[in-house]
């Protein structure tokens, strides 16, 4: 079904309808929000860190165990 018609105007009168629906967050809500989300930025890069230097590791073990040089 083909949508109708509308003009340029009509369809920025909507999107600035929608536009005032919007609930904003306030400054403290946004200065929390973003510190959580750099913390758990640093958490994960910590843990994938961990996770790469570990296998990392193990894998190096386990070539030396079988004596297979680079």
């Amino acid at each position: 079904m083909a949508e109708e018609k509308r003009t340029v105007g009509s369809r920025f009168g909507e999107y600035k309808g929608e536009f005032q629906k919007i609930t904003w967050p306030t400054k403290k809500e946004l200065v929390k929000q973003t510190i959580t989300v750099m913390i758990t930025c640093v958490i994960i890069a910590i843990i994938i860190f961990g996770m790469d230097f570990s296998l990392n590791w193990l894998l190096t073990q386990f070539i030396d165990l079988l004596g297979v040089g680079w």
